[in-house]
């Protein structure tokens, strides 16, 4: 598979974990707030590299590109068909990545001084946390297998 149909199926992973956690963010009450991790690191480091911390607004955006981008990135290696080790654009693959991010973004924020409240405030968070990154590499995965 090129390079433009693994970023292709990245992005369409990527926004699927976004619209996912957008409306979770406004429709449940314990849904994880990725967001404000997000937004808690750009702020970090905007502070230690001597820049003005911009509005909650500018923030987020910020966030939502970053999410965007790095999410790309990422599922787009998930998608990728040479020198893996797992069968090569595979569920399997799919799943491991998705719960990889997934479990990541459970306990990377807490150790990173990012807080807990964003996928560890309950037990429910923390596994729609994980189901929401595990959809967005299985919609990465079936975007990359349409276009085979």
């Amino acid at each position: 598979m090129s390079l433009a149909k693994n970023l292709i199926s990245g992005a369409i992973g990527a926004g699927v974990l976004n619209v996912v956690h957008e409306a979770g963010r406004k429709l449940i009450p314990e849904a994880p707030h990725v967001d404000i991790v997000a937004m808690r690191a750009i702020a970090r480091i905007l502070e230690h590299t001597g820049f003005a911390k911009p509005s909650v607004g500018t923030l987020r955006k910020a966030a939502l590109v970053g999410d965007l981008v790095s999410n790309t990135f990422y599922y787009s290696v998930s998608v990728t068909r040479r020198n893996s080790s797992i069968n090569k654009g595979s569920w399997k693959k799919a799943a491991l990545y998705g719960l990889a991010a997934g479990v990541g973004a459970v306990v990377l924020p807490s150790r990173m001084g990012l807080g807990e409240d964003g996928t560890q405030r309950s037990p429910v968070t923390s596994m729609l946390t994980i189901a929401w990154y595990l959809s967005g590499s299985l919609a990465a995965t079936a975007a990359s297998r349409s276009m085979s």
